[in-house]
């Protein structure tokens, strides 16, 4: 596999990085002149799309809403496991 078996991971991974840079050229090339025979311009980089943060639907809006969702979301789980009732109304004082 190499040709030294005391290769250090560093090597190896710039061996790697090396071998993408070359295959990713030896891409673009074989693209460009694909292009060029087909009589269309060479492809320019697109620019990546701008990452959005849009919320999911039904998502709360500010800190506190999702606070509270927590707490009720606790109180629930509690309930249902059948946890010590002082704990949940703690969790139910904290709420308001």
């Amino acid at each position: 596999m190499s040709d030294r078996p005391e290769r250090s991971l560093f090597e190896l991974q710039e061996d790697a990085k090396r071998r993408v840079m070359e295959m990713r050229s030896r891409s673009r090339f074989a693209a460009d002149q694909m292009n060029r025979a087909l009589g269309n311009p060479p492809a320019e980089p697109a620019p990546p799309p701008p990452p959005e943060k849009a919320a999911p639907a039904g998502a709360p809006e500010n800190r506190e809403e999702l606070e509270k969702m927590f707490l009720l979301a606790l109180c629930l789980l509690l309930s249902h496991e059948e946890a010590d009732q002082s704990v949940i109304m703690g969790l139910m004082y904290l709420l308001t």
